[in-house]
């Protein structure tokens, strides 16, 4: 019988310190990604842009319907358009990450200058958007500027070394596209 016990004891110790150690790497490795976050400042500034075979009214359009960015943005659920924003348009993004945030236009210049904000602040990260939509041959360009700022050491690490400080900007510039390939192919069946 002590035999019994004295094997289910070993077990149970060595189950706990397989634990143990599981904890601690995974501490370690969260303080480690925190120390070096810390090193990375909390405010940023990144540009990208792209080309659209589209006029700029129509670009400008898509990038104004906010109710229609669900269709072709693929990170969103639904959009609602807020009220009483005074003069400004103001909506709600669902994302599949179950995170909502309010966003609120800055100022707009028809068809050439958009810029965005986000107005949740009960959020690790604060951001705005400018968007310049250029008329060129053949089409425009599209360029989109993020400002932007990271509270948490942690949320700042895995953006800069994981997804890429530019991956907000680079999947807008995507979803734009997107949106384009599927008018063309609704068009041209």
């Amino acid at each position: 019988m002590t035999g019994i016990c004295r094997s289910k004891n070993l077990h149970l110790k060595k189950a706990l310190f397989i634990s143990a150690s599981i904890l601690m790497i995974i501490i370690l490795i969260t303080g480690v990604i925190g120390i070096i976050g810390k090193g990375i400042p909390e405010t940023h500034s990144v540009t990208g842009s792209s080309f659209f075979n589209q006029s700029v009214d129509s670009i400008w359009n898509a990038l104004t319907d906010y109710e229609s960015y669900p269709l072709w943005r693929d990170d969103l659920i639904k959009v609602d358009i807020l009220l009483g924003n005074e003069g400004n348009t103001s909506w709600i993004e669902y994302d599949k990450q179950g995170q909502n945030l309010i966003y609120q236009t800055v100022s707009e210049k028809k068809p050439e200058f958009l810029e965005i904000e986000i107005l949740t602040t009960d959020i690790p990260f604060s951001g705005k958007w400018a968007i310049k939509v250029e008329a060129v041959r053949g089409g425009c360009n599209v360029t989109i500027t993020e400002t932007g700022s990271i509270d948490s050491s942690i949320l700042r690490f895995v953006m800069h070394k994981i997804y890429g400080i530019d991956s907000t900007v680079n999947s807008y510039l995507s979803a734009i596209k997107k949106r384009f390939k599927m008018e063309a192919e609704y068009e041209n069946p």
